[in-house]
């Protein structure tokens, strides 16, 4: 069980699942939701921050408009997932695999990508300035002149590469 205090409300979490059916306005920190399968779930507009997701499935799953600043997917199996409009500033995907994931107008600053893949992802519009992008699979990836990022600090490839 998860236990999140939100302005003197207690509220216990036993799972990615009840975080489903959970009032979207509250917000959760600091949860250790390491290890979970939620594949398909509806997460949008969901404000979990600071938060454990390492080697979570959530796969298919829609995290639209999401607030999930400096939370840890390390390692987790999010394919198709959809983190468009969503806040993913400081949050580590380190070697998680994220292909044909949507990004689109997502803010991505200081987020860490080192050694995952994200081949076919949209990042059209996407805010990735300070992103690291180390060792990253972006094959197929798609970007447009709305996404932004530090050309000076990423791999050549990066800023040479698609645009719709």
């Amino acid at each position: 069980m998860f236990t999140a205090n939100i302005r003197r409300k207690r509220v216990s979490v036993k799972s990615l699942s009840e975080l489903i059916a959970a009032d979207r306005t509250i917000a959760f920190r600091d949860l250790d939701l390491s290890g979970q399968t939620v594949a398909g779930g509806d997460f949008s507009g969901i404000r979990l921050e600071d938060s454990n997701l390492s080697g979570c499935d959530l796969s298919g799953a829609i995290l639209a408009g999401a607030m999930l600043a400096d939370c840890n997917f390390a390692g987790s199996t999010c394919c198709d997932t959809d983190f468009s409009r969503a806040d993913l500033s400081r949050t580590k995907f380190s070697a998680a695999d994220l292909v044909g994931s949507s990004f689109r107008d997502a803010c991505l600053e200081g987020a860490d990508f080192s050694a995952s893949d994200m081949a076919g992802c949209d990042l059209s519009g996407a805010r990735m300035s300070g992103a690291m992008l180390m060792g990253a699979n972006l094959s197929g990836a798609r970007m447009n002149d709305g996404t932004t990022y530090d050309p000076d600090r990423h791999d050549t490839f990066i800023h040479s590469m698609w645009r719709d």
